[in-house]
């Protein structure tokens, strides 16, 4: 191919919204050549941003449910001694 003629590929598909260059005009390295439609990516960067709220909110959620059972041994002993001395006080009455 001759020096002053390039090959051009798109890295992601998408419908063009403008051309900013001239055609048959000179272009330097790295101008930026086409403008794409960004609706559709944006969408999914939404998607993905949601996604990862939910993902962290169940994160949240396990580590709350995996802190419960770690109550201090006294809190949980005197849960048992209450209930215990309640039922065995009502069984006296």
């Amino acid at each position: 191919m001759p020096p002053d003629k390039v090959d051009l590929r798109a890295r992601v598909e998408g419908f063009l919204e403008k051309r900013l260059f001239t055609e048959g005009g000179f272009v330097k390295e790295g101008q930026l050549l086409f403008q794409i439609d960004k609706a559709p990516f944006q969408a999914e960067v939404e998607q993905r941003d949601a996604d990862l709220a939910a993902a962290q909110a169940v994160l949240k959620n396990a580590e709350v449910q995996l802190a419960i059972p770690k109550l201090p041994q006294e809190v949980q002993r005197a849960g048992v001694t209450v209930a215990k001395k309640s039922s065995a006080s009502s069984a006296f009455r």
